[in-house]
């Protein structure tokens, strides 16, 4: 079993994956968004990772406990291969081995 705070990120984690591929509400889904790629100038690897998330700006420390400040704060931690799983199974699975690890 996993610590409460272990917990948390997966829960987080779980509902950012369904809402990249469209299995969840429809107001969890518009309420976070994919880092828009750069049009010019120098291009870093992070630039390219179309699987990073928009973290918004919070004005009040209880702000970034949200949905949409922390959902793709604790997403964009993710090691890349988690984030791209083809599947819902597969994420889940590459998920919890990452938590027990951290």
């Amino acid at each position: 079993m996993l610590p409460i705070s272990n917990h948390i990120q997966f829960k987080f984690c779980l509902l950012i994956y369904k809402c990249l591929t469209d299995s969840a509400p429809r107001y969890l889904i518009d309420s976070i968004s994919l880092k828009p790629t750069p049009s010019s100038g120098p291009v870093t690897r992070s630039a390219l990772d179309r699987t990073l998330l928009n973290i918004p700006m919070c004005k009040l420390t209880c702000g970034d406990k949200s949905f949409t400040a922390a959902g793709p704060s604790i997403w964009n931690s993710l090691p890349r291969n988690i984030r791209e799983a083809s599947s819902l199974t597969q994420f889940k699975k590459l998920l919890k081995t990452h938590l027990y690890n951290f």
